[in-house]
């Protein structure tokens, strides 16, 4: 069973493993707490590790916990409820923008629901954070990436179960209303301020984009920096000859050039839907997907 976990995991596109890992981190949580039940011990308080807080302070002591709380979900129905809508807008934004910019914006996403979870919490005084309330789900990073894909093809149509076909941009504002109202019911209110956070990246970096303008890029930077401190330098100079500087160059032309195309598909897609599409142009968009 466990090479065939792997072997999907290795057939998966992104989206299918950032599922895979939200449910096995679920598993090994629930895991833990049922041992913890079973023996009447705290062996290890798991929730508090890796859920992340609105104390300031403690966010401080564990910075690991802005990542690993958008992963973290203890309830089976939370986790079934965020890998559904992940499964449905993922598998959407994944197929007309691509690996890189899934990942980037499922975590800046993450990060900016984090951002007003934190700050709302330490100025409205109807929160209580005097111990610092947790944060946990992949929900925040959900919205942005739903809101995300709703923003840059608002008239890209799904057809919904008992109603039909519908517009993207119909299903987000419906989302966000409903977090947004939910804020005063009490229940679960600074999930729902972590949901908008998430929401108002997603439209502000997705119309960006639309203008042409990449306002995550330099997260993709950071991450390549981080990486290039675990790998190993090489101490052999390379000098360039012309021909290699000219065959740089020209690939560098030829990906501006894709990239033009791509963004002229998308185009056409936000003003006409994805049904506008060419049989050509649809291959175009589906290859570039997978780089």
């Amino acid at each position: 069973m466990l090479e065939d976990v792997k072997k999907i995991f290795r057939e998966s596109n992104v989206v299918g493993r950032f599922i895979m890992v939200n449910i096995a981190v679920f598993l090994l949580v629930n895991i833990i707490l049922l041992i913890e039940t079973l023996s009447k011990s705290s062996i290890f308080n798991v929730i508090y590790w890796l859920a992340a807080s609105s104390n300031p302070g403690e966010l401080i002591f564990k910075p690991w916990t802005a990542i690993t709380y958008m992963f973290l979900h203890e309830g089976f129905w939370h986790l079934i409820f965020n890998m559904i809508m992940l499964f449905f807008a993922g598998r959407i934004f994944h197929d007309l923008l691509g690996t890189k910019r899934f990942i980037n914006v499922y975590f800046l996403g993450g990060f900016a629901g984090l951002a007003l979870f934190v700050l709302s919490y330490n100025i409205f005084p109807v929160f209580d954070n005097a111990l610092g309330a947790p944060i946990l789900g992949a929900s925040a990073s959900i919205k942005d990436v739903f809101v995300g894909i709703a923003s840059y093809t608002p008239n890209y149509t799904v057809f919904l179960p008992l109603i039909g076909p519908v517009k993207l941009k119909y299903i987000a504002i419906f989302y966000v209303v409903l977090d947004f109202i939910s804020i005063r019911s009490g229940v679960n209110s600074g999930g729902h301020i972590a949901h908008l956070g998430g929401a108002v990246w997603g439209f502000v970096w997705a119309r960006q984009l639309h203008s042409g303008r990449d306002i995550g890029a330099w997260f993709d930077s950071l991450i390549g920096l981080v990486l290039a401190l675990f790998q190993p330098r090489k101490n052999m100079r390379v000098v360039q000859n012309k021909q290699q500087q000219s065959q740089q160059k020209a690939a560098r032309k030829m990906e501006s050039d894709k990239q033009s195309v791509i963004d002229g598909i998308l185009d056409k897609i936000s003003k006409s839907g994805y049904d506008s599409l060419t049989a050509a142009e649809k291959e175009i968009l589906f290859k570039a997907s997978k780089d």
